[in-house]
């Protein structure tokens, strides 16, 4: 069987879905070199937890169990999205994001997360989890501090609810996102 590209994420509500978009086609006024950016579907938009890469189906039971096991403890999540930035700086962006506020809980799921798919096989990230939302990829790094100085912080309200794994194929003009399993934060396995 192929192997499935995966990660694990909290969807975005359709109204979060809809502001973000507005927020790029302002960004994208903004922004220099405009075709160096490949803007996020905002139908995709989402936070991801962790990506696990290529897995074989066979192995699908066993992250849906994981995710059903991960939400249990955890109620729906009122959180915020706040300044607009770029990973890895607004110096040498690569990724333009929009990060979240108020944090903690979303630290606290990703790390319980990565405690349960390490028994599994899938090594824990290297790097510090910061919660975020991809809006563009660049091509090159690019100074874009001076494009995303005027933005104010977006103070948009957030609720996410559910945890979702989902199969990610790739398209030389997009991703597709499909969820192969679906939990709501707080309901027990």
């Amino acid at each position: 069987m192929t192997p499935l590209r995966t990660f694990i994420a909290l969807p975005l509500p359709e109204a979060t879905r809809e502001r973000l978009a507005e927020v790029q086609r302002e960004l994208a006024r903004h922004m220099p070199q405009r075709a160096a950016l490949r803007w996020t579907d905002p139908e995709s938009l989402h936070l991801t937890l962790k990506f696990l890469g290529y897995v074989d189906p066979d192995r699908v039971p066993a992250l849906e169990a994981l995710i059903g096991e991960a939400a249990a403890p955890y109620a729906p999540m009122d959180t915020e999205l706040g300044r607009i930035s770029a990973f890895a700086s607004p110096r040498r962006a690569r990724v333009v994001v929009a990060q979240f506020s108020r944090p903690a809980e979303l630290c606290a799921l990703a790390a319980e997360i990565e405690r349960l798919a390490e028994p599994l096989g899938f090594p824990p990230e290297t790097r510090p989890f910061v919660p975020h939302v991809t809006l563009a990829r660049l091509r090159q790094p690019m100074d874009l501090s001076t494009a995303l100085e005027p933005f104010p912080p977006l103070e948009l309200p957030t609720r996410l609810d559910e945890l979702v794994l989902f199969e990610s194929r790739l398209t030389p003009a997009r991703a597709f996102y499909q969820a192969l399993a679906t939990r709501t934060l707080g309901t027990a396995l």
